[in-house]
């Protein structure tokens, strides 16, 4: 009898363990088909010139989960890779701006002069380098003395900080230089 219930238990937990992973890949297929036909809706309601611009908006909020005015939008979906477009433009808002009234992206800010459109990831990226060294010069040494400092340490750290937001600043420049090069000018 005990080994009848061990059994039953064992074919219970195998069949909602079946149950599960089906509803899963079920549930997969199932989202990417209500992306495809909202993305379709999407893209036809787009098309129509008399649609409020709220419309839009929110239409483009829900497929890609980037909130930008309906203009920027319009001009993103008209290129040869949106998608392409969109995944890159997550990353670079503080690099680009759109310029409505001519229709096209431009650098922002400090990234409108040449150098740093050309050397601004390099800058970035032998910041990081020298900033993470001297970060983990007293991992380095062998006296053990600066690891119990906390003011050095606190130090290190901010060092450190500092050397990772550079290189994520590298890569989003580099992001914004794909971006500008992937558009359609």
């Amino acid at each position: 009898m005990e080994i009848a219930v061990k059994f039953v238990g064992i074919i219970a937990g195998i069949f909602t363990l079946y149950k599960v992973i089906v509803d899963v890949v079920l549930a997969k297929s199932m989202k990417r088909r209500d992306e495809y036909a909202f993305t379709k809706d999407f893209l036809c309601d787009l098309e129509k010139e008399l649609i409020h611009p709220l419309i839009v908006e929110k239409g483009f909020l829900a497929l890609s989960g980037i909130v930008l005015e309906e203009p920027e939008i319009r001009y993103i979906m008209s290129q040869d890779n949106p998608s392409t477009l969109i995944e890159l433009r997550r990353d670079v808002s503080s690099f680009l701006q759109f310029n409505v009234s001519n229709l096209h992206y431009e650098w922002n800010g400090k990234y409108k002069r040449y150098i740093w459109q050309k050397h601004g990831s390099k800058i970035y990226i032998c910041t990081y380098s020298m900033l993470a060294f001297i970060g983990l010069v007293p991992l380095l040494m062998d006296n053990s003395q600066y690891l119990t400092n906390i003011p050095v340490m606190i130090f290190c750290v901010s060092l450190l900080f500092t050397a990772i937001c550079s290189l994520a600043k590298h890569e989003n420049i580099k992001r914004a230089d794909k971006f500008m090069a992937g558009r359609n000018a």
